[in-house]
């Protein structure tokens, strides 16, 4: 049985977990505002592959 009494930190995370996970949050947000608002981007997955292609991928990637 591990003994987890003597380390640093009980729980076991990493001290700047929760800062990484904001710093990627705060990128991916100012990502996603860009291309929703000004770039675009991804708007030509929608236009030029059909409905019938992007469910089924769809379905397989969640699985």
């Amino acid at each position: 049985m591990p003994r987890h009494i003597d380390r640093p930190d009980p729980a076991g995370e990493h001290p700047r977990g929760d800062l990484g996970q904001v710093i990627l949050f705060v990128i991916f947000m100012v990502l996603w505002i860009a291309d929703s608002f000004f770039l675009n981007y991804t708007d030509f997955i929608s236009k030029t592959i059909s409905l019938f292609i992007r469910i089924p991928l769809s379905i397989i990637t969640l699985v």
